[in-house]
């Protein structure tokens, strides 16, 4: 039901691209054009719910992009490689009305996945039997207690080390990760309605701090009647 309207810079790529629309019979849903967004801007207006931006300057297009979005507002999602440009569209977001700035972090990590054998140990019959493990120790320490000497715990050699085995799959990171991370930075226009309201508050806020800031400045300016200082 809906339209997808898709911008690409290269006009190879985008030819390419509008033939695969065609084979796959999409061309009533989706239109393609070669175009530089960033530069000259979507050419849209009032039509979009949602854009989506991959461009080297995602700030040169936002307005152009909050253009395209209905009254009714929308989202916008940015992908951009450096932290930089983030901080340059979420500057951007700000400046031309939109609200709930958020960024995440796309980081890809790999794990390898491998087969591991685990070998349960036999740790002797007297491990089986709590009770008779507990008395053992209790009648060796008040042995050593009578003869007043301290001897060190005797070691007794296990006849069946590996009493049986356990086939499991372990998984643990790449130590090398090929490959750039990047950052989706999405943000919302809220409707026109809603958009006006917060720009009257915004404006009788800042009347109001400029009307304090002016009586503010004008009692500092008066002089000081001494006379009307009277002390106790």
């Amino acid at each position: 039901s809906g339209h997808l309207y898709t911008f690409e810079f290269h006009k190879q790529r985008a030819e390419i691209a509008e033939e695969e629309f065609k084979s796959h019979q999409l061309a009533d849903i989706v239109t393609i054009e070669c175009r530089d967004v960033c530069k000259d801007g979507f050419g849209l207006q009032d039509i979009a719910d949602a854009v989506f931006l991959d461009v080297p300057r995602p700030w040169d297009a936002i307005l152009s992009a909050k253009e395209a979005m209905k009254v009714n507002g929308g989202r916008i999602c940015s992908f951009s490689p450096c932290i930089e440009q983030v901080q340059k569209t979420c500057d951007r977001l700000t400046d031309v009305g939109f609200t709930e700035i958020d960024v995440i972090e796309c980081l890809q990590r790999p794990f390898d996945v491998r087969p591991c054998v685990i070998n349960i140990p036999d740790l002797g019959e007297d491990q089986l039997d709590t009770t008779k493990t507990q008395e053992h120790n209790t009648t060796k320490l008040e042995e050593e207690k009578d003869n007043g000497e301290k001897r060190l715990p005797h070691k007794r050699k296990l006849t069946n080390p590996v009493a049986s085995s356990v086939n499991i799959h372990t998984c643990a990171p790449h130590r090398t990760i090929p490959g750039h991370t990047g950052f989706l930075t999405f943000a919302t226009l809220l409707p026109m309605a809603k958009r006006t309201q917060s720009l009257i508050k915004t404006s009788d806020t800042q009347d109001t701090k400029t009307k304090h800031t002016s009586i503010e400045k004008e009692i500092a300016s008066k002089p000081v009647d001494e006379e009307s200082i009277t002390s106790k």
